[in-house]
């Protein structure tokens, strides 16, 4: 179990929506192999040899390893520690804070335990004299630190959220990711590269 969500404070597994596909990307069948695609156009449009078509295919099997992802974890991008507020907080102080720090997410705990969220954009709606209980997200997706990078990405984009905080075994915050630290990681990986 990689996922866990927090509701006031309480702890339940997580139940992953099985979709087939992301809004906007089609869920099709995507040819492996040089020959595979000229089959699948119906008959080879050239009468390339088995020994032409095997060397394409070598070739595209050393470029996907080239650019294939490093494995990573949540316990390696997120950011810790982790800073939080208590739900006694008004939102006024609560801004200063996150600008502060320059962050965008802000944990809302008390005597250890979880229990919300509370983002620039709930910031944003909210009065200056509300505290932090009254406008916090109290259902809360957490993840463990052995969660895999590509499913906290799923569940960010499942989700529609911009945070998942980090939990260990004994379900104690010890990090949160966001989608700014998985752009870095994909930065790292593909280094954007800008003609001057």
């Amino acid at each position: 179990m990689s996922l866990v969500v927090a509701i006031n404070g309480q702890y339940r597994p997580y139940t992953h929506k099985e979709s087939s596909k992301i809004k906007g990307v089609q869920n099709s069948h995507k040819p492996e192999s040089v020959k595979e695609r000229e089959e699948q156009k119906g008959k080879l449009s050239r009468p390339y040899s088995h020994k032409v078509i095997s060397s394409y295919e070598h070739q595209e099997k050393a470029h996907e390893k080239e650019h294939a992802f490093k494995r990573r974890f949540a316990r390696e991008i997120m950011s810790s520690p982790v800073l939080w507020l208590r739900p006694q907080k008004n939102v006024y102080e609560t801004k200063l804070y996150m600008k502060a720090r320059g962050i965008r997410h802000l944990p809302i705990l008390e005597n250890d335990i979880l229990l919300g969220l509370v983002s620039n954009e709930d910031l944003l709606v909210a009065k200056d004299h509300q505290i932090l209980s009254e406008i916090m997200q109290t259902e809360v997706v957490m993840a463990y630190d052995s969660t895999s990078l590509d499913l906290l990405s799923r569940i960010l984009i499942e989700n529609r959220i911009g945070a998942v905080p980090i939990i260990n075994q004994n379900k104690k915050l010890v990090g949160i990711v966001s989608t700014i630290d998985i752009l870095k990681v994909v930065q790292e990986s593909f280094p954007f590269r800008v003609a001057v």
